[in-house]
């Protein structure tokens, strides 16, 4: 059965880093490996490629990426719909509404 609560955001936070970062940093633009810190926006650390001179986000192009829900509400619908749990129950489940878990279907 599921459990609420599950993930929770400082533990999650450190897992993506983990995952992205898993072989050294390396930048999301142009695949080179002169990244370094740029200080951060709203709590979230930026960095920026040394040759491109793009700056990204621990979570640049991941489906919490420009999200206003937090990455814990992102996991916990994950497996929600991995569980194979029906949009109104998982949406009760998360505390989100319908629409919003039927429009994380299109994104990419």
């Amino acid at each position: 059965m599921y459990r609420k609560g599950l993930f929770r955001q400082p533990q999650a936070t450190q897992e993506v880093k983990e995952f992205r970062f898993a072989k050294g940093k390396i930048c999301l633009h142009c695949s080179a490996e002169t990244v370094s810190r740029n200080g951060k926006y709203k709590g979230k650390q930026r960095y920026i490629c040394k040759s491109c001179k793009k700056t990204f986000t621990d979570f640049t192009n991941f489906a919490t990426y420009k999200s206003k829900k937090t990455l814990d509400k992102w996991l916990n619908y994950a497996k929600c719909m991995i569980a194979g749990y029906s949009i109104r129950k998982s949406a009760k489940i998360v505390e989100i509404s319908i629409s919003w878990r039927i429009n994380c279907n299109d994104k990419k």
